[in-house]
């Protein structure tokens, strides 16, 4: 049972995106006056992280804290790295790429060691391509449609489509994002992700990015829910 659901967690780490984690805060562990929905956002630093705009400040979670289905205890860390140039990938299409590496422990024992590299189109800002790698092997993950990562423009309650991706492994990604509001003036980036696989059907995934009004990165949770329950982690931004 442990080595199942080991390996849907790591599935589901090979995915960036995430359904359902509402701010509950400020992003520093406060609460205050709600954002209200329908004002203007920022995304413009945080866009610029998350696609691995070259020149962008990375980011650490070092502290991560949160609980299984059964209350254990789980801890980790997450870093998002930009690349440090534009790329072009075998295909011809001019890139940037951002590398996310993700662990995962459970009493003192690693449950998930993930590496994971994004990559944008410079032309558009479309999701293009993702590469997970860990000791379980490499998973090649190819748009088959996708939107522009909203910029813009964008408001609180805003929601969009971020594209449909097939694994080389044979799962398949449907992946959305939407700006839900916390407190003084900050507010969440959530991505939502279904992933499907014939041998698991079904599982989703959350990722909350908490921004404060300022559009500066300062919290990340994310959850998993498979058959067995939810797995969750949050924890604070450090320096770079």
């Amino acid at each position: 049972m442990r080595k199942n659901v080991v390996t849907m967690i790591r599935s589901l780490f090979a995915v960036i995106a995430l359904s359902g984690m509402v701010g509950c805060g400020d992003g520093n562990g406060t609460s205050g006056n709600p954002t209200p929905v329908g004002i203007p956002v920022d995304l413009s630093k945080f866009a610029s992280i998350f696609k691995g705009v070259p020149g962008s400040v990375p980011q650490s979670f070092p502290s991560l804290q949160g609980s299984d289905p059964q209350g254990n205890l789980l801890s980790g860390s997450l870093s998002m790295t930009p690349g440090a140039q534009i790329i072009v990938l075998d295909d011809g299409t001019s890139c940037y790429s951002s590398a996310t590496a993700t662990t995962l422990s459970q009493n003192n024992s690693t449950l998930v060691t993930e590496n994971i590299t994004k990559y944008f189109k410079v032309s558009d800002g479309s999701f293009y391509r993702m590469v997970a790698v860990s000791d379980r092997g490499s998973t090649t993950y190819v748009r088959t449609s996708a939107d522009s990562f909203p910029h813009g423009g964008v408001k609180v309650g805003d929601s969009g489509n971020l594209g449909v991706f097939q694994g080389s492994d044979g799962t398949t990604l449907f992946i959305e994002w939407a700006v839900n509001p916390d407190f003084n003036g900050g507010t969440v980036f959530v991505i939502s992700e279904q992933f499907y696989s014939s041998g698991m059907g079904m599982t989703s995934e959350t990722h909350s990015y908490y921004l404060d009004a300022e559009g500066n990165l300062t919290k990340f949770a994310f959850r998993i829910n498979i058959s067995e329950g939810t797995y969750q982690v949050s924890g604070a931004v450090s320096g770079p």
